[in-house]
């Protein structure tokens, strides 16, 4: 599925998928992803810092309460990928890997009750967490913060088990 995130917006594109696919009753949630080279900006200000969201899964029903994603940013001609995490309203993020673009990656993100196990290849990385895990909603490609997107973003990410 090829999500597109327009110049000037937050949101990415494919929103009958995303409403179909809305509700999340599993601990794992994962998919090959490909960045294509239209995801590589410059802001020209600190903001290019900031990390857009790429998928993961809320813990109940306030993923801004309690939730995992994967996030990430560009830097030259890489992309950053980050864990993104809310535990108890707090935020956490931290860089897990610099990815190139045009190749697909197997990406995981699976709740063990206990941790947030961030998977991307044959690595892998946990954010202690506090809530077990509970039913909630899938989190879409999204743009910023406080900016929208400088030009029109692809992201390729395809469900596998």
């Amino acid at each position: 599925m090829k999500f597109t995130i327009l110049k000037g917006s937050h949101y990415s594109d494919q929103f009958l998928y995303k409403s179909i696919n809305f509700l999340n009753l599993s601990s794992i949630l994962t998919f090959k992803v490909n960045f294509d080279k239209s995801c590589i900006y410059n802001l020209n200000s600190p903001d290019q810092l900031d990390i857009n969201k790429l998928f993961g899964f809320s813990n109940g029903f306030n993923h801004h309460k309690y939730s995992a994603r994967f996030g990430w940013n560009s830097e030259g001609d890489k992309i950053n990928i980050f864990s993104y995490v809310y535990d108890s309203g707090k935020r956490k993020s931290n860089l897990i890997s610099k990815i190139e673009t045009d190749r697909y990656y197997k990406m995981a993100i699976i709740d063990d009750n206990t941790n947030w196990i961030f998977a991307i290849d044959n690595y892998c990385t946990m954010v202690p967490k506090s809530e077990k895990f509970k039913i909630g909603y899938k989190l879409w490609p999204y743009f910023g913060g406080n900016n929208t997107a400088p030009q029109d973003l692809s992201i390729n990410m395809i469900g596998f088990d």
